[in-house]
């Protein structure tokens, strides 16, 4: 005897099975509806009903052009469909009685006018003596319309196709009118010319759609801010609209509720009237209070100037007025991008860097081009470098004689490993809103030093150039101290840039780590420059020496364990190699291409003094904001938790009372 828990096979159907009647039309779309559609859905792949042998799909499930949809109060009552044929192309409509499908008798009346279906549905209410509330609706009455022909492009094909055109006019950032170009028209009809003629693509009805999914995912987002695992952290910035607007932008991060890190764009803000802390933070309490996240609010990041000092110190206390501002402090983050830029910017022109740019941009804007090139030429080599890339790129005759020479220089060298592209044989323009242009100029500029030597020495070009802005040999030296002296600046910027990946490259804790490796870099560049004697005798060199050794510094120990031990503290250093003559490396003597050094001995007086204040000025900058890191607990709190750098770190490199609180607990 067998066993209860052996499965039988199932018998196989007898024919009279066959016989039965079929499943109604409901049944039937119920059960093929269960699956997914594929990604590019085909007529083939839609939800269908059999009945006496006529195939149909629901019209919904079609696309036509121009159609907003069925209004008529019978479609409460019944099924359109339309029929398809054995191709799959769509035929004529029909609606479909509920009432009698129910009852496995479905009629079917011709969709291409309402009123035989509605007297269809009058007799039966009248019958049943239930009435509807639009049963008096006359739609014979109606003005007649053109009957839009279906088309055999499933209707969730087109959705799709106008949701990824809608993510390529914000991605591209193209006007809403891309699709209505002539070429990409002819383009997408000759690619799919039934899916072409479906795709409204107008510039209203692009501007429709933005509207309709900006509302819709709305509510996505707030129920994903509702469910995250974490407070809701904040960053927000000032821009300004090519159409001189100010526009303040509001973006969220949190962690959603599969715990991964999320990132959303909440706001794009007109920011009116004064840019004051007060007027700013009104614009960032509407933001937090629409998306209601009033409670959930964490840190906020933003850039160092002063009037978001007071932003936050009014938007915390709005949100809680029992805040301190000590609490006020510990969640106000500082970009550290901004601080980079900063930094570097006070290296390059001093500490009056806003004033300085400023007053470039008024003199372009009245063409006073003279005054324009004496105010670059007070800051010595760099504004030089300014006035000669400028020189070049004003005029396509000195744009062309600059490339001639530099092909020319390269077919005079025996060995070539490459051909220059187009853009490798121009020079770089710097601009007044992002230091690491100036950076890249004096890149470029070092790379083709022999081209740009040949060019300034050419006649045409020792014209009209004035001798003020020939770049001489120290000039070229001061130029590669200079890049040697920001390329760690730059490269940090390229490195803790956009999102944090893979435990690094933009997490909380490279902010510490990368600003103390940076201190330790300018801190090299100071004493090795204090080191070199100057011309007129060492009375003056030992002096600014002692200055130097008399700075404030961060006092560094070893933790008691690490005292008996040969430790390297900070593996950093051994990267940058032994303080010689490396800043000139990319000098050359004149004859070509860079190649040898003449060394930081043989530069003059000025520049040695330009470089030492420059140092100073750029130290005493980073170290301010190094210092506000004790304001928060958060960079500690990413140090104390990074398995390899952990409390030993904070130990050995934080000294000042705020950073202390947080070393001592």
């Amino acid at each position: 005897m067998e066993s209860d828990d052996i499965m039988l096979p199932s018998p196989p159907p007898s024919a009279f099975s066959f016989l039965r009647p079929p499943r109604n039309l409901a049944s039937q779309f119920e059960l093929t509806t269960q699956s997914a559609l594929p990604d590019h859905p085909t007529v083939a792949d839609l939800p269908r009903a059999v009945w006496r042998n006529k195939r149909y799909v629901l019209e919904e499930s079609l696309s036509r052009k121009g159609s907003k949809g069925r209004k008529s109060w019978i479609k409460r009552h019944g099924f359109f469909l339309v029929e398809i044929d054995t191709n799959d192309s769509p035929l004529s409509p029909y609606w479909a009685c509920r009432l009698c499908d129910a009852k496995g008798q479905p009629e079917f009346f011709a969709a291409a006018a309402t009123s035989s279906a509605a007297d269809h549905l009058r007799k039966i209410f009248e019958s049943s003596q239930a009435a509807d509330p639009d049963l008096s609706t006359d739609e014979s009455e109606r003005p007649k319309r053109r009957r839009l022909q279906y088309s055999a492009v499933p209707r969730a094909r087109v959705k799709m196709i106008r949701e990824l055109s809608l993510g390529l006019l914000i991605n591209t950032n193209v006007p809403f009118s891309f699709f209505s170009d002539t070429f990409f028209q002819q383009l997408a009809w000759q690619l799919d010319p039934h899916l072409a003629d479906q795709i409204p693509w107008s510039r209203q009805s692009m501007g429709r759609l933005l509207d309709d999914t900006y509302k819709s995912k709305k509510d996505e987002i707030k129920q994903e801010l509702s469910d995250a695992l974490t407070k809701i952290h904040l960053g927000f910035d000032l821009w300004t609209s090519p159409n001189r607007h100010a526009v303040m932008a509001v973006t969220a991060h949190f962690l959603d509720r599969q715990g991964k890190h999320q990132s959303r764009l909440l706001a794009l803000r007109r920011q009116l009237g004064c840019h004051s802390g007060e007027s700013l933070a009104v614009t960032l309490g509407q933001v937090v209070r629409e998306w209601k996240i009033e409670d959930r609010v964490g840190t906020v990041i933003s850039d160092n100037a002063s009037s978001n000092d007071s932003c936050l110190v009014n938007f915390y206390g709005d949100l809680d007025a029992e805040m301190s501002l000590a609490d006020v402090r510990a969640r106000r983050m500082r970009c550290y991008g901004h601080i980079l830029n900063l930094v570097a910017r006070a290296f390059l022109y001093g500490e009056d860097f806003e004033s300085f740019e400023a007053e470039s941009q008024v003199f372009d804007l009245l063409g006073r081009r003279e005054d324009d090139l004496r105010h670059w030429r007070k800051k010595g080599p760099v504004g030089k470098l300014h006035n000669v890339v400028k020189f070049i790129r004003s005029s396509p005759q000195r744009c062309e004689l600059f490339k001639r020479i530099s092909r020319e220089n390269d077919e005079a060298q025996e060995y070539l490993l490459a051909s220059e592209s187009t853009a490798e044989l121009e020079v770089v323009m710097n601009n007044d809103t992002r230091w690491n242009s100036t950076y890249l100029m004096i890149s470029r500029a070092l790379v083709k030093q022999g081209d740009i030597r040949a060019f300034l020495v050419h006649p045409e070009v020792e014209k009209w150039l004035p001798e003020a802005d020939m770049l001489k040999g120290d000039d070229w030296r001061l130029l590669a101290e200079i890049k040697l002296i920001l390329e760690p600046f730059y490269l940090q910027t390229m490195r803790t840039q956009g999102w944090g990946s893979e435990g690094g490259n933009g997490r909380l804790w490279e902010v510490m780590t990368g600003m103390e490796y940076l201190l330790e870099h300018l801190e090299d560049r100071k004493l090795f420059h204090h080191a070199v004697p100057d011309e007129a005798g060492g009375q003056d060199t030992n002096s600014q020496a002692e200055q130097a050794r008399g700075r404030p510094d961060r006092n560094r120990q070893l933790p008691a364990r690490f005292r008996d031990c040969e430790t390297d503290i900070h593996p950093r250093k051994s990267r940058q190699g032994p303080l010689s003559d490396r800043g000139s490396r990319q000098c050359d003597d004149g004859s070509g291409k860079p190649s040898g050094s003449l060394g930081i001995d043989d530069m003059g007086k000025d520049h040695r003094h330009y470089l030492r204040l420059s140092i100073m000025t750029a130290w005493q900058k980073l170290n301010e904001y190094y210092t506000k890191l004790g304001d928060s607990p958060l960079f500690a709190a990413s140090i104390i938790l990074h398995p390899s750098l952990g409390m030993n770190y904070l130990e050995v490199n934080w000294a000042s009372e705020e950073q202390l609180v947080w070393d001592d607990n």
